[in-house]
């Protein structure tokens, strides 16, 4: 059993992943902003050994926002712009991302 706290609230693809997708913010933009790319992430659930579980608990150690990743974050004129005001900074979710595939990476010996 492992278990990790996150400082903030990090959404559902930090931890399972997601495959590459796209999104038309045509209609919800007036066509300002056309269809976005939205690339693959390996969660680091995909570290987790066979067998081994995994705890999760956001919001922990202070809280320090939203944990977006990188190429989901918009421009303040965005319609879909929110989490990124309360955000702590654009390669924050990397870096946790990163940080937690290395743990259980490490401890899966």
């Amino acid at each position: 059993m492992h278990m990790i706290t996150l400082p903030g609230e990090a959404l559902s693809e930090t931890s399972v992943g997601r495959p590459a997708s796209s999104y038309d913010w045509t209609e919800k933009s007036g066509g300002e902003y056309g269809v976005k790319e939205y690339p693959a992430i390996t969660g680091y659930r995909s570290s987790l050994p066979e067998g081994h579980l995994l705890m999760e608990f956001g919001l922990s150690n202070n809280e320090i926002g939203y944990i977006l990743p990188y190429e989901d974050i918009h421009s303040s004129e965005h319609p879909d712009y929110y989490e990124e005001y309360f955000s702590a900074g654009l390669h924050t979710e990397e870096i946790l991302r990163e940080a937690v595939i290395r743990l259980l990476e490490r401890h899966a010996e």
